[in-house]
């Protein structure tokens, strides 16, 4: 089962502001997401969900994740991806997603 998520502040628990897929539990990649934040990029850089996530942590906020919806295929999850981070843009959300979604692979684990 691949589930769909978003990443929210607790103080703000409507507002999400990460769409992303994943076939781990999800308290497992909320880990991921926090050590990510706390990184740089090769290019020493972030990107716009490790600078918001960082953001909230450093006000003192939490972040949290909430399941939106869950699909037993890889299209059918990147199909939901997108639709999700199209829907909630055009709701007025300002999500950190930096592209409409679908991409990369699951499971894929970087060296």
């Amino acid at each position: 089962m691949i589930t769909i998520y978003g990443l929210y502040d607790s103080r703000r628990p409507g507002e999400i502001r990460y769409v992303g897929k994943t076939v781990k539990p999800l308290e497992l990649r909320l880990g991921g997401h926090l050590t990510d934040a706390r990184y740089r990029t090769r290019d020493n850089r972030r990107t716009h969900k490790a600078n918001w996530i960082q953001s909230v942590v450093t006000s003192g906020g939490v972040i949290e994740v909430m399941l939106l919806d869950a699909a037993e295929t890889n299209k059918d999850a990147c199909d939901l991806e997108r639709f999700y981070i199209r829907w909630l843009r055009a709701c007025g959300y300002k999500l950190t997603n930096t592209t409409e979604g679908g991409e990369g692979i699951l499971g894929l684990r970087h060296s």
